[in-house]
């Protein structure tokens, strides 16, 4: 706990040493090797990361964060196969949380598997009906499965949400555009830039 708080403070070096004497009292602590694994992850140490993060799942396989933040790791190292099973898995343990579900949405549109992203956006959607980040890409997804006109729609959502929301207006003004509504893309190309 000192160590959190000391992590909250700013002080990741104490944090550090805080959650290393814990796992030299406890090795078996699943939290100490997760916030470890945090504070490797803001190091850019993808590698101690991972490790880290793999062993908390493993002492303790039922903590569906300590899978969502080794999914987002992978993520951004490019193992989307990881990834996908990492979300899987948080998802398996922990079916509320939105953010998992547009998470594996990314992930499976990355891989060319776009009606399995659409139905992990629409369930991340459904636990947070004005989570802009899933109507857009929801809206992406749909673009790439040629239903143009339903991707207007749900970027126009995701402004109703957030009306700043300039990649919002930008993809929505390149769907127009992809319907020949230059008018519509144009006010909308202005307004992403505005």
């Amino acid at each position: 706990n000192r160590g959190i708080a000391k992590q909250n403070a700013g002080d990741t070096l104490g944090a550090k040493a805080d959650f290393e004497q814990a796992l030299q009292i406890n090795p078996d602590s699943y939290m100490a090797s997760h916030n470890l694994a945090v504070l490797s992850v803001a190091s850019q140490d993808n590698e101690l990361s991972e490790k880290l993060l793999t062993e908390a799942i493993e002492k303790n396989p039922n903590l569906p964060f300590a899978y969502a933040e080794r999914g987002s790791l992978r993520m951004k190292t490019g193992n989307r196969a990881g990834a996908l099973e990492d979300y899987s898995d948080a998802i398996r343990l922990d079916v509320s949380e939105p953010e998992y579900w547009l998470n594996r949405g990314i992930i499976k549109e990355q891989i060319n598997d776009y009606r399995g992203a659409v139905a992990d956006y629409q369930q991340a959607l459904k636990l947070k009906p004005d989570y802009e980040k899933a109507w857009l890409n929801h809206g992406n997804a749909l673009v790439k499965l040629n239903r143009v006109a339903d991707a207007i729609e749900d970027y126009t959502t995701a402004i109703t949400y957030y009306p700043e929301y300039a990649l919002a207006y930008y993809n929505r003004s390149v769907a127009y555009h992809r319907l020949g509504k230059q008018i519509e893309a144009c006010k909308d190309l202005t307004q992403a830039m505005a």
